[in-house]
């Protein structure tokens, strides 16, 4: 789940959208599994030696044009670099093409059934605009009845929190 350190003033939040490749179907299905294995005790590790935790997020079936959601969370820069170069160097990182990438400074969130993010800033309420904007809040955790309600009346999309394994298991 998506945690930090308490003692850090300032948690760094990477919020990481990605887009899987094709051709990752297209490999044989061990190899899939193993490609997912490594990514998936990759990233654990990180967050057992690195001052780290994560979120996984799911957005199969919910954008075009993201698969994939992962959240880092850092007490400094240099420990969400080091995650990101390891992840990088995963097979599975091969087929997952980044679509966007938020970094905020700020507590970290807490944990929650759906992420709401802006697609459509032009939300009719002051509080969606807000949420939406970018401005105020560019990505905000939700219950899952104001995240949809929330994404239906102002164009933003949802994404399911789900363990990492379970995620990867989602894009292939």
């Amino acid at each position: 789940g998506v945690s930090a350190n308490s003692d850090a003033a300032v948690t760094y939040s990477s919020y990481s959208f990605c887009k899987t490749d094709s051709a990752l179907r297209g490999l044989e299905p061990s190899e899939i599994e193993s490609a997912k294995d490594e990514f998936a005790q990759t990233l654990e590790k990180c967050a057992r030696t690195l001052p780290l935790s994560f979120g996984s997020y799911s957005l199969v079936g919910l954008s075009a044009s993201a698969d994939l959601l992962l959240l880092l969370a850092a007490s400094n820069l240099s420990a969400l670099q080091e995650a990101q170069r390891q992840l990088n160097r995963t097979r599975l990182a091969r087929y997952l093409q980044p679509s966007s990438l938020y970094l905020l400074a700020a507590p970290a969130p807490r944990e929650s059934f759906a992420l709401l993010f802006s697609t459509a800033p032009d939300a009719s309420s002051e509080r969606q605009r807000d949420l939406l904007s970018g401005k105020a809040v560019s990505i905000s955790l939700l219950s899952e009845n104001e995240a949809v309600a929330t994404a239906l009346a102002g164009g933003a999309s949802i994404c399911l929190q789900k363990p990492l394994r379970a995620a990867l298991d989602d894009i292939a």
